[in-house]
């Protein structure tokens, strides 16, 4: 492992993968640091579950296995929806409950879609040396995520291809 002490504001290079890894600010318990890498080039935090994030498309020979299937379990949702909207005859309290678990069950089958359709986008976006000179992922912690792949345990917040994530 390579050590090397950079101050506020100092860089360094990763010149054969185009990465470049800015410290952005210090603090007694935090360091906030950029990377600016072409969006082809992953960049995770070690806590993040590795085998999670393999089985995305474009990543393994199981991706248009994997599609299929989201797209049988999206189309039983739907199904499903389509049988709550219908006005099914149940309860007041076993239809609430059902609709809740649809509704729980659509929402992981969509938030999963998205991440999936995320990471397949930027496979076909140019890197960022092309497409816009100073883009930058702040990250505050160890390492970064390229991609927010879970906006809301991430905390993520997006603003002009800007992505800042907080610890």
């Amino acid at each position: 492992m390579l050590v090397l002490t950079r101050k506020t504001q100092e860089a360094f290079e990763l010149p054969d993968v185009d990465v470049l890894v800015r410290v952005l600010r210090c603090s007694p318990s935090n360091v906030q640091i950029g990377i600016q890498a072409p969006l082809a080039i992953r960049i995770l935090r070690s806590e993040l579950h590795h085998n999670d994030l393999r089985t995305l498309p474009g990543e393994s020979g199981q991706s248009q296995q994997q599609a299929s299937r989201l797209i049988r379990r999206l189309e039983s949702q739907l199904a499903a929806l389509d049988g709550l909207a219908g006005g099914v005859e149940l309860s007041a309290v076993d239809g609430a409950h059902l609709t809740s678990l649809v509704l729980e069950e659509a929402h992981e089958t969509l938030r999963q879609l998205r991440r999936q359709l995320v990471v397949s986008q930027c496979r076909d976006i140019p890197s960022l040396e092309t497409r816009s000179q100073g883009q930058v992922k702040a990250v505050t912690g160890s390492v970064a995520t390229s991609v927010p792949e879970n906006v809301a345990s991430d905390r993520v917040r997006q603003s002009n291809s800007v992505y800042a994530v907080s610890a």
